[in-house]
């Protein structure tokens, strides 16, 4: 479980902002400035390093009792990571490199967010192979994050 502490870290090393975390969807299409975006992404981050860190505390190797202890506490950062995976899905930005770049976030980010709920629904039925399992991929996931944040067009 520390590798995803790890790789949450490195993922998301260079996001932040001053924009508040949205609290709620964005319509289908709507624009963004940069400003938001960017919040999103810094949301987004966050959210992930949460969950890493709640699932951190399973400890190693993981257990089915401190899987299902921990499970509850995976929830908050998941709803917030599903938030963020449907504003950066639905936003646009007028600049179109931002916005490519926005289209490879997206579809990296909800690579990650598939990845946290498989492991969230691991801890809940207290499946440490699946555990195990869901966190090898979401190692992965952010890894393509990462590499999806540093491609430019």
């Amino acid at each position: 479980m520390a590798a995803v502490v790890a790789a949450v870290v490195v993922a998301s090393a260079g996001c932040g902002g001053s924009t508040p975390a949205p609290t709620t969807t964005v319509a289908e299409g709507a624009t963004v400035d940069a400003q938001r975006y960017l919040a999103d992404s810094a949301a987004g981050a966050a959210a992930a390093r949460s969950f890493a860190t709640e699932l951190a505390a399973v400890g190693s190797p993981a257990t089915a009792p401190a899987l299902k202890a921990v499970a509850p506490r995976l929830e908050p950062p998941l709803a917030s990571a599903r938030l963020v995976g449907q504003r950066l899905t639905a936003e646009r930005l007028a600049d179109r490199r931002l916005d490519e770049q926005r289209g490879r976030n997206a579809a990296a980010f909800g690579a990650v967010v598939a990845a946290m709920e498989r492991v969230q629904a691991a801890a809940v039925a207290g499946d440490p192979a699946a555990a195990r399992a869901g966190s090898q991929e979401l190692v992965a996931t952010l890894d393509a994050l990462r590499a999806a944040a540093v491609t430019t067009p």
